[in-house]
């Protein structure tokens, strides 16, 4: 069964959120033979599969800052495995976002699920599915791309007097140009100090870009296509934040 980490990771701080006490993380999770507090609160019967993706999720989360450990057990073995949620897990929860750069996906406002398509590569990791490696960097080509058209619409460049005396009639609209738009009506200005950063974001895009299409025709390891995720959303935050 396919497990969606987005939406588990939601529905764990949902669960959290509901609870008047610290649970232990085994308690969350069950057995095999016995359902979890997890399981239980959604009525729903987990596999072994789903009980592996509850425990990485509740470990993202605790390295998020979503929920935390409050040690109040006394038990040596139980002790900072009793959770909570946090303030911040709360909040995030509210805006349903997990990190900074959903909400910076989100508050674009896209027509297109940007954050379908961000989590999509980490399902593809996870589910390891026939061609697992080019579904992960298809799933974030597609992110990168989606989010150039959503803050820099063509037609806007082509209607910006730079675009029409540096290029000639009937050009192209390249990654470069929507960056060089977003980036110019973010700062406001057209300085030396735009132009470098321009030239940073966009070097950066097309560096992950490139090697995201070459593994869509290869078979990398996990390690490398889980450091081009992170390059890509390197990318995207250093050129949304």
């Amino acid at each position: 069964m396919r497990v969606d980490r987005y939406k588990l990771s939601l529905e764990v701080l949902e669960y959290f959120s509901k609870q008047d006490r610290p649970v232990l993380r085994g308690n969350v999770i069950g057995l095999e033979y016995q359902e979890g507090g997890f399981g239980g609160h959604f009525s729903r019967s987990l596999s072994s599969k789903e009980r592996s993706t509850l425990d990485l999720t509740l470990t993202e989360l605790q390295k998020k800052g979503l929920i935390q450990p409050v040690y109040k057990e006394f038990l040596s073995g139980s002790r900072g495995k009793d959770l909570e949620i946090t303030d911040k897990g709360r909040e995030s929860l509210k805006k349903r976002i997990l990190d900074e750069l959903d909400e910076l996906l989100l508050s674009l406002q896209s027509k297109s699920d940007l954050i379908g398509m961000r989590y999509g590569a980490y399902e593809a990791i996870l589910n390891k599915q026939t061609d697992w490696q080019r579904q992960a960097a298809t799933s974030l080509v597609e992110l990168l791309d989606h989010t150039l058209r959503t803050v820099s619409p063509e037609d806007d460049i082509k209607s910006q007097e730079w675009f029409n005396s540096e290029n000639s009639p009937g050009a192209r609209v390249t990654r470069k140009h929507r960056i060089r738009y977003f980036l110019e009506k973010k700062r406001g200005e057209r300085s030396k100090s735009t132009e470098k950063m321009i030239n940073k974001a966009w070097e950066l895009v097309e560096a992950c870009r490139s090697k995201l299409e070459k593994i869509k025709h290869t078979h990398d390891n996990q390690n490398e296509v889980e450091r081009l995720i992170k390059l890509g959303e390197d990318a995207l935050m250093n050129l949304l934040n």
